[in-house]
């Protein structure tokens, strides 16, 4: 019997993914609450639901203690969150049902930390 030779399978490129246009991507607000990265995620969930919550696209961005406290006491946790322009009045009910205070929105992230934080 006769053989073939056969040659090695080069490796496959990888191709580099290009960034999608601004155009393209989902618009995104910032949201400033005050409270823990678990809570928010749990007051979302609970009020919009799993459906809600992939729409909202909800992306914790940073968490910051405040400088400023209420009468001497030192400042709570901020935590900046991404959300789809779409959801913004959705997330910000949830929070306040759960209890958690919503410090401001802002369309950019360095207005968000300018005014809020």
């Amino acid at each position: 019997m006769m053989y073939e030779k056969v040659k090695p399978a080069r490796p496959a490129k990888l191709v580099k993914l290009r960034k999608l246009p601004s155009t393209m991507r989902e618009k995104k607000y910032y949201i400033v609450v005050e409270g823990k990265k678990a809570l928010v995620e749990q007051a979302i969930l609970d009020y919009i639901g799993v459906l809600g919550y992939a729409k909202a696209a909800p992306f914790f961005v940073s968490s910051e203690k405040s400088e400023k406290g209420e009468k001497g006491k030192k400042g709570k946790e901020r935590i900046i969150v991404a959300v789809n322009r779409a959801s913004v009045v959705d997330v910000k009910a949830a929070l306040l049902f759960s209890g958690l205070h919503c410090i401001g929105v802002s369309g950019t992230l360095k207005k968000a930390r300018e005014k809020f934080l």
